[in-house]
């Protein structure tokens, strides 16, 4: 794939929430499972989904690593409460 069209596709994933990146994710899915695509479209669109997986999982881990310092902060107060 042109360099180009790459940077393009990652500054459109940067417009997605996570549940609009999943449900395209999912839609990927369906396509390749339903078959009947020319390996060019299978490639293509498999790629894609990559792409949009990548960015999901890159998602989940900004929430899990701000819930963490949720807690953490959460605990840091509680202790000096009791202080």
């Amino acid at each position: 794939m042109p360099q180009d069209q790459t940077s393009q596709q990652e500054d459109n994933l940067q417009n997605l929430n996570f549940e609009e990146a999943y449900s395209r994710l999912g839609e990927i899915v369906e396509s390749l499972e339903n078959g009947g695509l020319t390996l060019a479209e299978s490639t293509q669109i498999y790629e894609r989904g990559m792409g949009l997986a990548n960015y999901c999982n890159h998602l989940l881990d900004k929430a899990k690593l701000r819930i963490t310092e949720i807690t953490q902060n959460n605990n840091h107060s509680s202790l000096l409460e009791d202080e």
